[in-house]
């Protein structure tokens, strides 16, 4: 899946240098028009597509698209409004599942996959510094879901989640990625036993895994599998 800054990046490149410039040049004042917060003038004079990403996630985070699709506008660029709005999910569905966040109500059992879309787009652009799958559902389900959300969190979070051999593999995927940005793991009581531990340790022994932490407790491996894993 693409990510959302993936995505805003790609609509920024589609932006000619004269039209980047003006995007900017709106972008300066469209805080204090609209009553938001404002990027400082200093950081968006010399500032490259990738850093006008970075800055516009960290001051408007999922209002994000938002704020581009009406900076498009203003730059009468309809053609790249209309790719972005076949990209994102539908803004009343983003909406409903913020909502329910915020509330605390959300319950994933019955979840659309346009919902399920949403929650995904709505965490992948929000602090993805540790990801906890017991805030939303403690299943191997969620957690199948919310795999591009696994792969761009720093910590992860799987305590007692239920967790097969199908997540086990999953996880050795995303270990074994160059874009992965998992540091630290936490798998305790999910039943990983010697044969799911084989299945994650392809990962664990890519050159591209980055993880620093891993915690397996009461995750019914033997003696040898826990000598094992000293040695990686």
């Amino acid at each position: 899946m693409t990510t959302p800054k993936e995505i805003l990046l790609g609509t920024l490149e589609d932006l000619g240098r004269d039209d980047f410039e003006k995007f900017k040049w709106h972008l300066k004042n469209y805080g204090s028009v609209e009553g938001l917060l404002a990027i400082p003038v200093s950081k968006l004079e010399n500032a490259e597509r990738t850093d006008i990403v970075d800055l516009m996630f960290d001051t408007y985070a999922i209002n994000t698209f938002e704020v581009t699709k009406n900076l498009l506008g203003r730059l009468n660029r309809n053609d790249l409004l209309e790719n972005l709005n076949k990209t994102i999910p539908e803004p009343k569905v983003v909406e409903e599942i913020q909502q329910s966040l915020r509330s605390g109500r959300l319950s994933t059992d019955q979840l659309s996959p346009a919902q399920w879309s949403a929650l995904v787009f709505i965490l992948l652009s929000s602090d993805l510094d540790e990801f906890d799958l017991e805030k939303y559902s403690r299943s191997e389900k969620a957690f199948l879901k919310l795999l591009p959300v696994v792969k761009a969190s720093k910590k992860v979070l799987l305590r007692d989640c239920k967790l097969s051999k199908r997540s086990f593999e999953a996880l050795s995927e995303i270990l074994s990625s160059p874009s992965n940005h998992l540091r630290e793991l936490d798998l305790s009581s999910n039943k990983l036993q010697d044969s799911g531990l084989d299945l994650l340790c392809v990962g664990l022994k890519s050159p591209d895994c980055k993880l620093e932490t891993l915690r397996l407790r009461n995750c019914g491996l033997s003696e040898i599998s826990c000598d094992y894993l000293v040695t990686l």
